[in-house]
């Protein structure tokens, strides 16, 4: 009995450790990492080009504008109030162009010239307000607005500092721009108070010449009196304020003129008529006292002399 516990459990650990041995797993071989194919290297995209903008025509444009405007500074007197800047703008230009007609950059001349156009711009506005200026001091225009006259001389003196320091051309035309319009406020204002008083005594002078039937008594003097104020009105309206006060005070004078000879007409006519109004009443007080003194016969011959004398007494003789 004891022999038979022994081989139970004999074969009991025999069977543990055969099936102990079979349950542990044989090591795996290691398998190799999956390899990943190579990217290929992608190069970075280029922007698309920018199609190259041919400017040869606007900078033909560019600098025939220029031309005219270098002309039209200096014909407002550039050389006398702004001689200096203007040499260096146009010296400045000048390179810019001789660089670009050699064969040089279109885009570097089209910025050159177009900071040339508003510069001589500017200089031509910056004298035109000088002179104006000038016109103001002499005929003490200021009162009219001070705020506005001392507003534009400064913007002067600030144009010829900016010029001075290179500023750009943008800034340098827009204080031109300022001053000119300041001034040219302060200029019409003083016309506008001139040409008042000629305008009044214009119409004054009318009153009087048309009181006289002065359009049909001097129909060719009265008439270019008309027409000068006329032109003078067209004048003020365009802002020609110097041409338009020179125009009116024409316009009084030959107004005036044709009053003044149409009255002096009518004063000869006048005294003509008195004249033979006066030799009619002597006339007539002679054939009374002759025909007292010795009446004639009443024949058809004696009627007819005397009425002949009546007619001549009664038709005066005017000499113009």
């Amino acid at each position: 009995m004891t022999h038979k516990k022994v081989l139970v459990v004999f074969l009991c650990l025999a069977a543990v450790l055969f099936f102990s041995c079979k349950s542990t797993p044989e090591p795996e071989e290691p398998k190799p990492a999956p390899v990943t194919p190579a990217q290929p290297v992608k190069e970075p995209e280029k922007a698309p080009e920018t199609p190259k903008v041919d400017l040869s025509e606007e900078n033909a444009a560019l600098a025939s504008q220029v031309s005219q405007a270098k002309e039209d500074a200096i014909a407002a007197g550039a050389k006398d109030f702004y001689a200096s800047e203007l040499d260096a703008i146009s010296a400045q230009y000048d390179e810019a162009k001789k660089a670009y007609d050699a064969g040089g950059d279109q885009t570097a001349f089209n910025t050159a010239a177009k900071e040339a156009l508003d510069k001589y711009n500017a200089l031509a506005l910056a004298s035109k307000a000088q002179n104006m200026l000038l016109d103001i001091e002499k005929n003490d225009f200021s009162k009219y607005s001070e705020s506005k006259y001392n507003s534009g001389k400064n913007s002067l003196a600030k144009l010829k500092e900016l010029l001075a320091s290179g500023a750009g051309s943008a800034e340098v035309l827009a204080c031109a721009q300022s001053a000119y319009d300041d001034i040219f406020a302060v200029y019409a204002a003083g016309y506008a108070a001139l040409v008042a008083e000629k305008k009044s005594a214009y119409s004054e002078a009318k009153k009087k010449a048309d009181d006289l039937k002065a359009a049909k008594a001097d129909k060719e003097g009265y008439a270019q009196a008309v027409e000068q104020h006329a032109a003078s009105e067209r004048d003020f309206l365009a802002g020609k304020f110097l041409s338009a006060y020179e125009g009116y005070t024409a316009s009084v004078i030959s107004m005036t003129g044709v009053y003044e000879r149409v009255l002096e007409k009518r004063k000869k006519a006048e005294e003509a008529i008195a004249k033979a109004k006066e030799k009619a009443t002597k006339i007539e007080k002679f054939a009374v006292e002759a025909d007292e003194i010795a009446p004639l016969p009443d024949t058809p011959e004696n009627q007819e002399t005397t009425e002949n004398a009546e007619n001549a007494a009664s038709e005066p003789e005017v000499k113009e």
